[in-house]
């Protein structure tokens, strides 16, 4: 054969080889780009359904948080009270002017061990007119209030509380809850804090502000949490001093001459 034949037909044998070299090249680098592409989307879908199944147990966890909550709602004792006179003449010496505590437990459960934290009367000292001499009013005085074993969920029964003016471990001689309502000069108000137990034994507590305007009722809240667990009122809360062993009260008025008068007119009759 022609050497120039031969070698056409090796080059010509070489270009198809070349050739098809570069289309199976090719061919299988569009194969491993659409590989990569497929792994990246499913990656990405992996990482929307990852993102998904958070969100879904995010609402899972809000969702039983929430029946939860409503569920403790369908059997969370809560209260309101008023303050009712139920005589307006004194009775001697002035120590029952008729005022009583009324309570009521307007939530769909049965409030257990309900309990009252003790009312301590602002100290007073004061000068007696007709003496000219200071006299200490007040001296560890407070208004205590019987605890209650239960309390049924019954609105159109008030409990009518029962409650003692108690001076250390004395009856104090005088009606405190008409000091304290400044009857005898000043508006004032003061805080009793309820604390009581469900059926299934949560602990609650709830303020309720008594005032010359009625009482209002606060938030129920868990003793174990600050967050309220359903708002009835807007009273502040004042801070619980000793872990909520006493409550504080609002300062009395500066001026007490009333309420002395009202004291003196019982020194006077002893």
């Amino acid at each position: 054969m022609d050497p120039i034949n031969i070698a056409n037909m090796i080059g010509g044998a070489g270009v198809v080889v070349l050739t098809l070299y570069t289309y199976y090249t090719r061919k299988l680098q569009r194969a491993v780009s659409r590989q990569l592409e497929l792994a990246n989307q499913q990656t990405d879908l992996l990482r929307l359904q990852i993102a998904a199944s958070s969100e879904l147990a995010e609402l899972s966890q809000t969702q039983a948080a929430e029946v939860a909550h409503q569920t403790r709602l369908s059997f969370m004792p809560v209260f309101v009270a008023e303050i009712v006179q139920e005589h307006h003449e004194p009775r001697p010496g002035l120590s029952d002017f008729g005022y009583r505590f009324m309570l009521r437990n307007v939530g769909r459960g049965t409030a257990l061990e309900v309990r009252f934290e003790d009312v301590v009367v602002p100290h007073e000292k004061a000068p007696l007119a007709s003496e000219g001499e200071v006299r200490d009013y007040f001296v560890n005085a407070r208004l205590v209030f019987s605890a209650l074993p239960f309390v049924k969920p019954d609105q159109d029964k008030p409990i009518s509380l029962e409650h003692r003016f108690l001076t250390g471990d004395d009856e104090y001689p005088f009606d405190l809850i008409i000091y304290l309502l400044g009857k005898h000069g000043g508006d004032r108000e003061f805080d009793i804090w309820i604390r009581f137990s469900d059926v299934e034994g949560n602990k609650y507590k709830q303020l309720v502000r008594a005032g010359v305007g009625g009482c209002r009722p606060g938030a129920v809240r868990l003793e174990s949490e600050e967050q309220p667990l359903l708002t009835v009122g807007n009273p502040e809360e004042t801070a619980e001093g000793q872990q909520c062993q006493s409550i504080s009260t609002t300062q009395p008025a500066v001026s007490t001459q009333h309420s002395i008068k009202a004291m003196q007119a019982t020194d006077s009759t002893q």
